[in-house]
């Protein structure tokens, strides 16, 4: 992520700290290039021993400052002792993940393959000014001249990655607020040079308008304080029940060949919810905290335009500053969304986002008898069916799936029909995951509404979890 904040020399701030005022597009691409060649895979450091220390900076703690990183980790803050890090999932680590170890000495910096241009440059946290004025720019504007600069910039030196756009936040003004953001749907027309009838228009910076370009557009479809299925009252905001509002827009300014085609797909590149546990004045509980975050990727799973689902974060930060703040505002820098808490200790929602499961009922029969008793109109209302969904993470490869419900009485689980041909006569009851690990299907309404959800693994059949279809 090639983002905020910007250097002194690249903007028109005049006081060292959170410089996003009037980024300057030439200073950007030339940044985006050297960070692509940097990163290229065939960058080999020089002996940093040898490397004379840079001088000191008034912008060289503010990213440690926005992520807590640099005050929690050193122990600084309030007099606390380093935070030990969980290893997740069993022991697995990232260097595990790309298989080499932490200490191995690399002569070469690895290759990053995927970009994004900017973070949220629809917030004025990132990127000022938001709004158009007497001689002034909108946000839109600016971005849309980092972007073309910055996309060229890496292409130049690796064809072969991929460049997202966007960031976009999910929230935001429609431009009767100058000092809020701008809501990320009416910000991607004004960068499409386009107005709310999605008619072109040539104002300003949009008198010589090409067509945007960009691999993929990036979006964090946040509901930190609604429910998943619960959309945005305003039109052009786009939380992750709102997906469609987002790829429909894209869609439609592909047709009208104001965008790059690739710009159809959408990555959701940042999302996460918060929880209650310790800071009280966040909205939810760690359990509801555990049940949305597979409920979120069953949503954005079902809109086939959304390529990614990405988790923020692994684990809070600043967690005690947050509670003392004692505000429903954020504390800047803390976030309660890490599927552990600060001390490295697992929340419920780092099993949940492990093993995502998802089941719902499927929709009640249409009635084709009018008059009935009042019992057999509510038979008919309840559902006949329940979709199923789940993802096992870091799987790999194709997982057989074994679906069960419990029994008459109290006699066990018993097997469901996952469909499909009968074999010798028998029904099959297992089926596959996608080569990522995800799987759904609809099934007749299982005996109180639940379904054990199981996986082969090496040893056997394993467990994923119970997952319970409300009606």
């Amino acid at each position: 992520d090639i983002a905020f904040w910007a250097p002194l020399w690249a903007t028109s701030a005049s006081q060292p700290g959170m410089a996003r005022l009037n980024i300057d597009a030439a200073d950007f691409a030339r940044f985006a290039r050297a960070v692509a060649r940097r990163y290229s895979g065939s960058y080999a450091p020089p002996d940093e021993s040898q490397v004379p220390p840079a001088p000191p900076s008034g912008d060289a703690n503010l990213l440690d400052g926005l992520s807590g990183v640099g005050r929690s980790e050193a122990g600084s803050v309030q007099g606390t002792q380093p935070v030990p890090v969980a290893p997740p999932l069993g022991g697995l680590t990232v260097g595990g993940l790309l298989g080499r170890s932490a200490s191995a000495p690399q002569s070469q910096l690895p290759r990053v393959d995927m970009y994004t241009l900017w973070n949220e440059p629809n917030d004025p946290t990132f990127l000022k000014p938001q709004f158009p004025g007497a001689g002034v720019r909108s946000s839109a504007d600016v971005y849309r001249a980092m972007v073309d600069g910055g996309y060229r910039a890496i292409k130049g030196v690796d064809p072969l990655a991929t460049v997202l756009i966007g960031g976009t936040s999910p929230t935001g003004s429609d431009g009767s607020n100058p000092e809020a953001g701008t809501a990320p749907l009416r910000f991607l027309r004004r960068l499409a040079c386009v107005d709310d009838q999605l008619r072109p228009v040539s104002d300003g910076d949009c008198a010589q308008y090409t067509p945007i370009r960009g691999d993929g557009w990036a979006h964090h479809p946040y509901s930190l304080n609604k429910p998943p299925n619960m959309s945005d009252r305003h039109a052009d905001n786009v939380t992750i029940a709102d997906l469609g509002r987002l790829t429909g827009l894209l869609d439609a300014l592909v047709r009208r060949h104001r965008i790059d085609p690739r710009l159809r797909d959408v990555w959701i590149t940042e999302f996460g919810y918060e929880d209650n546990s310790l800071v009280r004045e966040k909205p939810f509980t760690a359990t509801e905290q555990a049940r949305f975050i597979p409920w979120s990727e069953y949503l954005a799973w079902r809109n086939p335009r959304v390529r990614s689902f990405a988790q923020f974060l692994l684990r809070d930060v600043e967690t005690q500053s947050a509670i003392a703040h004692h505000g429903r505002d954020r504390l800047l820098g803390s976030w309660q969304s890490g599927l552990y808490y600060e001390d490295g200790a697992p929340k419920p929602a780092a099993l949940s986002f492990a093993l995502s499961l998802w089941g719902q009922p499927g929709p009640p029969p249409k009635a084709r008898v009018t008059r009935r008793s009042p019992r057999a109109r509510k038979l008919a209302r309840r559902a006949r069916s329940a979709l199923i969904w789940g993802h096992v993470r870091l799987a790999g490869r194709p997982l057989a799936i074994r679906l069960s419900q419990p029994g008459p009485s109290a006699s066990g689980w018993r097997p469901i029909s996952a469909g499909g041909p009968r074999r010798r006569g028998r029904r099959q009851t297992q089926l596959y995951t996608d080569a990522r690990g995800y799987f759904g299907l609809t099934i007749p309404y299982p005996r109180r509404g639940q379904v054990r959800v199981q996986y082969r693994s090496v040893t056997g059949w394993v467990t994923a979890g119970t997952v319970t279809a409300n009606r």
